[in-house]
């Protein structure tokens, strides 16, 4: 009985810790449809940065609790980008047409339709910061 109150409680605090059983950082709200967001990225002239994932990554999971969940990376997609989260296993058909390989894999798409940068495999935070950055200065964002 004890291990079941333990297993109930410790599914809870990550429920409340995580929002979900989704690991992705809370404190960015993230899309999960593809064509809203788009939408708002052309909108408020902004990127889109799309993250591709599936449940069964463990570097998906890496990235999401270690790169995604860092306050810095979460001040600047927030600031900057429209984000959108893309699970390639329910969403193939949107995975295959941004030709993703690998997951995860990160994609920034300009507000007019280009390709500004994409990194394939785990990134962490200071790489992706960098990137993320770089992208900006590139489109002549603030």
């Amino acid at each position: 009985m004890r291990k079941y109150i333990d297993s109930v409680v410790l599914t809870w605090v990550m429920l409340v810790a995580f929002g979900s059983t989704s690991g992705i950082a809370q404190e960015v709200a993230w899309n999960t449809d593809i064509q809203s967001a788009w939408q708002t990225a052309q909108m408020t002239n902004r990127p889109l940065l799309v993250f591709v994932t599936s449940s069964s990554c463990p570097y998906c999971r890496k990235m999401e609790s270690n790169t995604l969940a860092s306050p810095a990376i979460a001040r600047r997609i927030r600031s900057s980008y429209v984000p959108v989260v893309v699970n390639a296993e329910e969403s193939g058909a949107i995975a295959a047409q941004l030709q993703v390989r690998s997951v995860p894999t990160t994609i920034v798409i300009s507000p007019d339709a280009r390709m500004a940068d994409r990194l394939e495999g785990y990134v962490p935070a200071s790489k992706l910061q960098a990137r993320l950055e770089s992208v900006l200065k590139q489109l002549g964002t603030p």
